[in-house]
């Protein structure tokens, strides 16, 4: 995974750049929060491997794509 360069956006509903693209994300539990938006996915070995200890969060889009991209390798290895 690449490193995000973190970069301050002036929108505060932003708060850190995509590790996978670059664009504006956003990290609930960076603002304080005791959830983020991401806990609402379904729990699944797939997620876990794409979180990371302290890694920033995927955007919405790059979040989606690499979990279909974990499910088709999960599929393919079946």
């Amino acid at each position: 995974m690449k490193n995000a360069v973190n970069i301050a956006f002036p929108d505060p509903a932003y708060s850190h750049a995509c590790p996978g693209c670059g664009r504006p994300a956003q990290c609930d539990l960076e603002k304080g929060k005791s959830t983020c938006w991401c806990f609402s996915l379904p729990p699944s070995g797939l997620t876990s491997e794409l979180f990371t200890e302290g890694a920033k969060c995927y955007c919405r889009s790059c979040l989606n794509e690499r979990l279909k991209a974990k499910q088709s390798e999960a599929d393919a290895a079946d």
